[in-house]
């Protein structure tokens, strides 16, 4: 099955939507942020080089940013903590993709 770029964005955001919905996930926009976190923003770019791997000759790759806003804490630091940890959750999450 081939996916368009689009497509694979999509289903990619998708799945983080269904993993994180308190989490208000979107796809990114360059100098905008959201009003109210928690929140994911996901930013999907074609990555720059072709990849000949396993005999096949030109596979696209996608690169994928994914953002985790956690605030409403005083502490400064006890929110990066926060948006830390909910990123580290989106990733295995997405590892498990791969499985």
């Amino acid at each position: 099955m081939n996916l368009s770029f689009r497509d694979t964005a999509q289903k990619v955001l998708q799945y983080i939507k269904a993993k994180f919905p308190e989490a208000n996930p979107e796809f990114g926009r360059f100098g905008s942020l959201p009003e109210e976190t928690p929140a994911i923003l996901v930013y999907a770019e074609p990555h720059s080089e072709s990849n000949d791997s396993m005999g096949a000759k030109n596979i696209r790759l996608m690169k994928f940013t994914i953002f985790a806003l956690i605030g409403g804490n005083s502490a400064t630091e006890e929110s990066v903590f926060q948006s830390i940890e909910l990123l580290e959750k989106v990733e295995d999450a997405l590892m498990e993709l791969s499985r």
